[in-house]
């Protein structure tokens, strides 16, 4: 039993080196993480100690009230009671920093983890990691790495960037931890549920899941902005969706289920968009986009078109010039004003474990 615990931790190591590209030390930092939690809470069930780990990790990038209405927060959990001299309690809410420090890593390795996720968040989207120096983006790029790092020297600055370039065309793991911590929180009368009834959705549970994963990078309906989706959101958006049916198909732990998910796109024997098209239908998530982010129906007005979402009233002199546009019609308005929507429509059609720009396709 020994061995094979010891099999899936070094599994488990590995796939976080290679799919999200930490080094060694940032890897067992995370899994110390996990043998904490494990110890704190020996009757809480697995899946409630992958949320805890899931939660912690994804806060580093997403935190706030909106992602503790979102996610779900750890204050009961982890905060100090003390009866006050007047009987009355007084609760202390511990930080993340405090959180990873009871569950067993130094003061040192807290700091180089902190940095090592901030800097795997913001470097996995970069498709261009050249620099110029003297260009306008190499001295905002300098200024930006000073506040982890503190004042550099161009040569020291160069340092840092290459040896963080391992991270560009990763996997987002804070993202991935986020999503994964919002789709496993099971309160039901969270907040950000009522997000979806600006969208009629109602007051949705899944249309939330949803947004803090796949909708929210592929449309527009989080932030109300043009979708910006790269390689980096897509393996998360789909590997958390993928890893958390594994966990409840199968009622495993999140080792397990990544353990076994990442040596099976390893060995082909599926694809991460294959995967994701058997747990979420596909033609569902392609409607949902296009409902969200093109129009349905164009009218004619004195020889001139005009296409909308909604659909005008029956009372209007021009509805008898009605059309429903079609699917092929809406994908190319599609591919014209939200090309990230496009792709990841197309990359998951064509069953692709990675991000094809395809909007780009003919310019």
């Amino acid at each position: 039993m020994r061995d094979l615990a010891g099999k899936s931790k070094h599994e488990f190591l590995l796939a976080l080196q290679e799919q999200f590209g930490f080094d060694e030390e940032t890897a067992k930092q995370i899994y110390t993480l996990k043998e904490g939690l494990d110890k704190k809470f020996p009757h809480f069930s697995q899946q409630r100690k992958d949320y805890f780990l899931f939660r912690i990790l994804g806060s580093i990038s997403y935190e706030g009230f909106t992602w503790d209405q979102t996610a779900g927060n750890l204050d009961f959990y982890f905060s100090t009671y003390k009866v006050k001299d007047d009987g009355n309690i007084e609760v202390t809410t511990k930080s993340i920093e405090e959180i990873m420090k009871e569950l067993g890593l130094k003061d040192e390795e807290i700091k180089s983890l902190r940095v090592e996720l901030i800097i795997q968040n913001y470097f996995s989207g970069k498709v261009d990691t050249k620099l110029e120096k003297d260009s306008y983006i190499y001295q905002t790029e300098k200024t930006h790495f000073e506040k982890y790092f503190g004042s550099l020297s161009d040569e020291k600055f160069e340092e840092l960037w290459n040896s963080y370039k391992k991270y560009s065309g990763k996997a987002d793991y804070t993202h991935q931890m986020i999503t994964m911590a919002s789709n496993l929180n099971d309160n039901y009368f969270r907040l950000a549920n009522g997000v979806g009834l600006i969208h009629g959705k109602g007051f949705n549970h899944e249309f939330v899941n949803e947004l803090s994963g796949w909708r929210g990078d592929a449309t527009s309906q989080a932030a109300g902005m043009k979708a910006i989706l790269g390689n980096d959101d897509y393996k998360a958006d789909l590997d958390a969706v993928n890893i958390l049916h594994l966990m409840d198909n199968k009622k495993i732990s999140y080792e397990t289920a990544s353990n076994q998910y990442y040596s099976d796109i390893k060995n082909g024997k599926y694809t991460r968009a294959g995967a994701f098209k058997d747990n979420v239908d596909f033609e569902y998530v392609k409607s949902e986009i296009l409902k969200s982010e093109t129009p349905v129906f164009e009218y004619t007005i004195n020889g001139e078109t005009y296409q909308t979402k909604f659909e005008e009233r029956y009372d209007v002199p021009y509805k008898n010039t009605e059309r429903v546009l079609t699917e092929s019609e809406r994908l190319n308005s599609l591919k014209e004003k939200s090309p990230a929507s496009y792709n990841f429509i197309k990359s998951l059609e064509n069953d692709l474990n990675e991000l094809k720009i395809y909007a780009e396709e003919g310019k």
